[in-house]
């Protein structure tokens, strides 16, 4: 299946099957679309910096995380971790939003979850997150899923 065909079916399902805030409605949602998409989750705290880590585990997503299409929406991330320096990654297509919880596709190489206590923090749908923990190194997910 291609990445287009797989968009296809995640509007299809999305607009179809009305996606509730659970957890099996996650996980069948993105149960084609994340076998050649990887999934990173960004948890943002203001005041504490900022986490990420590998999401292959659809089920560690919060439960009320209901993503759905709904338009473009463009985000840039500047990493500060000297492999990945001066790199960015645009977020082409946002999915939607429950709870602070944003669901975006990235560069249709991955999707990403990110998670704000603060709205401040989202302005204008453009800004740059400085990562303070970079656990999962991105191109390293890129490349080989993170093997």
């Amino acid at each position: 299946m291609s990445i287009d065909e797989e968009e296809i079916n995640l509007a299809s399902f999305v607009k179809k099957n009305n996606v509730t805030e659970t957890r099996e409605s996650l996980n069948d949602l993105f149960k084609s679309f994340s076998l050649s998409l990887p999934i990173i989750n960004i948890s943002l705290y203001s005041s504490q910096g900022f986490h990420i880590h590998s999401m292959k585990d659809l089920n560690a997503i919060h439960d009320e995380v209901a993503p759905f299409l709904s338009g473009v929406y463009n985000l840039s991330i500047s990493f500060q971790e000297n492999l990945l320096q001066g790199d960015s990654i645009k977020l082409i297509q946002f999915y939607g939003e429950k709870n602070n919880i944003y669901v975006f596709k990235v560069n249709l190489e991955l999707i990403l979850v990110l998670e704000t206590r603060d709205l401040r923090d989202i302005a204008e749908g453009l800004f740059d997150i400085q990562i303070r923990n970079l656990i999962m190194r991105v191109r390293k997910l890129l490349v080989d899923g993170g093997n």
